[in-house]
C-alpha cells in the first residue's frame, strides 16, 4: 500500500492520502486539535487539472506566487487551496466535507516552499502505485 504524507511545519499536523483504489482514496487531516478522515472520489484520468498536476504546477514555481491556487475533487469532497508569501511559507487551506451537508472540516497547514517538489514527486508515486485491495 502506498501513502502520500505531507508533514506540516506546525508540530503534530499533517495531510495524509492513503488506501487508493481505482477511483477513490482516503484523506486524513490531522492537527493537535482535529482529526478528520474521508474517502473521496477522484476522477483523475485526464492529465489536465488532475491531482498530480496540481502538485506539479505548485512545484514548477521558482518563487512565491500571487493569489490562491485551487484543486478540488469532482464532487467537492476535498478542496485544496495553496498560497505562498514572500518568505516562502506555503499555506494549504484544506476543506474536507461529506457528500451531504452533515459535516465540514477545515484547517490550514503550513509548509516550506522547498518541499513542493517532494510533494509533487510523492503525489505522482501515490497515484501511480497499485490500488489497495
Amino acid at each position: 500500500m502506498s501513502i502520500f504524507l505531507m508533514k506540516s511545519t506546525s508540530p503534530g499536523s499533517s495531510l495524509h492520502f492513503s488506501y487508493r483504489s481505482q477511483d477513490y482514496f482516503d484523506v486524513t487531516i490531522e492537527t493537535p486539535n482535529l482529526r478528520a478522515m474521508k474517502r473521496v472520489f477522484v476522477y483523475d484520468y485526464a492529465s489536465i487539472n488532475g491531482f498530480v498536476e496540481y502538485f506539479q504546477m505548485l512545484a514548477g514555481y521558482s518563487r512565491p506566487w500571487l493569489g490562491e491556487k485551487v484543486w478540488e475533487t469532482l464532487e467537492g469532497e476535498l478542496k485544496l487551496g495553496a498560497t505562498c508569501n514572500a518568505w516562502g511559507h506555503v499555506r494549504y487551506e484544506i476543506a474536507l466535507r461529506n457528500n451531504n451537508p452533515d459535516w465540514l472540516a477545515k484547517c490550514s497547514l503550513l509548509f516550506d516552499f522547498g518541499t513542493l517538489s517532494q510533494h509533487a514527486s510523492d503525489a505522482e508515486n501515490f497515484m501511480m502505485s497499485s490500488p489497495s485491495r
